[in-house]
């Protein structure tokens, strides 16, 4: 039997993640408002996709199913990992070279992978349930932060078949300074905090705070 109290804030984290940007390319002020007040982290990603050594763009297309999928857990999940419409790109240059953005509360979030959509949602979800998964604690006061990059080794039809793909992760904090420098100037280089595993040990998630202003 579902929970009606985590379905109801699972919406809200829906609502949430929908400010970095369903498919939304490029900083709004309702990002830079959020980022200034402290009430949101922006992480800093990146996913490269590997095909036949051949590289391929993880996020090529409008219609999220078609691409990689981002999950994203949290205090208001259980640690559940929610699948994202889509996160925020800064640029069409940087969404093909495989960057992407979520504006987070601060604290401890759950993330997970997979490839692209190609089954029932009942049977997606069971995926996101089994998915392997990492963990990201953001730092309070900080407005930037880069976690690692992703980087997934797929069978070349990978876009018809989806699926679970090999995923290690690479730390290119020089190149996210780069990316940092050319499209959030207004943000400082990124602070580093880099994924890990999730363990089986329990995780301690912190409530959001809510701002007095909103």
């Amino acid at each position: 039997m579902s929970d009606p109290f985590k379905a109801a804030h699972t919406v809200a984290l829906l609502g949430a993640l929908c400010l970095a940007g369903c498919a939304t390319t490029g900083m709004k002020s309702s990002h830079w408002e959020a980022l200034r007040s402290g009430r949101k982290v922006m992480l800093l990603l990146r996913v490269t996709v590997e095909a036949d050594a051949k590289p391929q763009e993880p996020f090529a297309y409008d219609l999220g199913d078609d691409n990689v999928g981002l999950g994203v857990g949290d205090f208001r999940t259980g640690g559940d990992v929610i699948p994202l419409t889509s996160p925020g790109f800064l640029s069409e240059e940087s969404r093909k070279a495989g960057w992407a953005f979520l504006l987070l509360d601060p604290g401890v979030h759950t993330l997970a992978l997979l490839g692209p959509r190609r089954s029932g949602i009942l049977e997606w979800n069971e995926a996101w349930r089994h998915a392997p998964q990492w963990v990201v604690d953001l730092p309070s006061g900080a407005h930037l932060v880069y976690a690692g990059t992703f980087h997934l080794r797929v069978p070349p039809k990978w876009r018809t078949w989806g699926g679970t793909p090999n995923i290690s992760l690479r730390d290119e904090s020089d190149l996210a300074v780069r990316v940092a420098s050319e499209a959030l100037m207004g943000l400082g280089p990124p602070t580093l905090v880099p994924l890990r595993p999730r363990g089986k040990e329990p995780l301690r998630f912190r409530a959001p705070v809510e701002s007095p202003n909103r």
